[in-house]
């Protein structure tokens, strides 16, 4: 399981679109892969929007994914997971103030994907950030991983880190600006979760990637491709295997039954590894909430009159 912010980015200000997308509204054949497992649906989504709407927010909402490599996993595993997964996005907002989540699950990759959307507001109106890469990485990957590790679940940044795998990508050059280096490294990320999930799966697919991105393919050697951000900026070289010419993507996928998760010592070290290193940053997440919306969530408590409506009890409640 790996976490991917797909969505409400780049002034994407109406919500309709994202819903559309996860609900496969123009697609009605797809349908039969699509469920609601949130007792939040579409009209308390929509409603919330609205809500909000006076605020003008640059990026009112959030959609994510958490996706797996597993075709399914046990519904009560998926309640737990959702459930803390928010607790976790909201930690120190109080329950009251916290925005609608609706949690759409798909199948229609041949795996599972538990998509969300929420807000980047509180009930209160005041602005959230959700998720916000360069911060939030860290505990969004220790939550993953350690929920990995304690369910035996596909882990792509084990995958990732193993020493057999370790130059899938190779470390960037220590001269490229913090910024850029930033950008490359999540746009390295996103390759290699796509790899694994089978939305990428050749280096002509990797290439139209990059340039989805607004990124320039500056060249393209036999083991490496060079990038730039514009026209005027100094070539970025990518290398590793997933860069080379004629690499098969499928085999990082058949090897992915990991033989050091046998190793109930491996096991343990990389658990605990991940919890320590979630407790370290939900500490930090949780501090900063509170520090910065206990008053105005104290405040503004009694005047909050808006409230999500609820879906039909008979739906899986989380």
């Amino acid at each position: 399981m790996i976490h991917k912010h797909i969505g409400g980015k780049k002034n994407q200000r109406s919500v309709k679109n994202s819903l559309d997308y996860l609900l496969r509204t123009k697609k009605p054949e797809e349908q039969k892969f699509v469920e609601v497992l949130s007792q939040t649906n579409r009209s308390d989504i929509e409603n919330f929007n609205e809500y909000i709407k006076e605020k003008n927010f640059k990026n009112p909402f959030i959609t994510g994914v958490l996706s797996f490599e597993e075709k399914d996993i046990d519904p009560e595993l998926k309640t737990k997971i959702m459930n803390e997964f928010e607790e976790m996005m909201f930690s120190g907002i109080e329950p009251e103030n916290r925005p609608p989540v609706i949690w759409i699950q798909h199948k229609d990759k041949n795996r599972l994907e538990l998509n969300y959307t929420t807000f980047n507001s509180l009930m209160n109106k005041k602005h959230f950030q959700c998720y916000y890469h360069l911060s939030d990485k860290k505990l969004f990957n220790s939550f993953c991983e350690k929920i990995n590790y304690e369910n035996n679940i596909s882990s792509v940044l084990d995958v990732k880190e193993h020493k057999e795998r370790n130059t899938l990508v190779n470390t960037l050059n220590t001269k490229i600006p913090a910024d850029k280096k930033a950008i490359v490294e999540k746009l390295q990320e996103d390759i290699l979760s796509k790899i694994i999930t089978e939305e990428i799966n050749n280096r002509e697919e990797l290439i139209s990637f990059i340039q989805s991105k607004n990124i320039i393919i500056n060249r393209v050697r036999e083991n490496a491709i060079s990038i730039k951000f514009s026209k005027e900026d100094k070539p970025i070289s990518l290398k590793g295997d997933i860069y080379e010419q004629g690499r098969d993507y499928k085999t990082y996928r058949t090897e992915s039954t990991i033989d050091h998760r046998a190793d109930q010592q491996y096991v343990e070290n990389q658990l605990r590894h991940h919890r320590e290193n979630f407790d370290t940053e939900l500490k930090k997440r949780h501090s900063r909430n509170r520090t910065r919306f206990k008053s105005t969530q104290s405040k503004d408590q009694k005047n909050v009159e808006y409230r999500v409506k609820k879906a039909n009890d008979s739906k899986n409640v989380r």
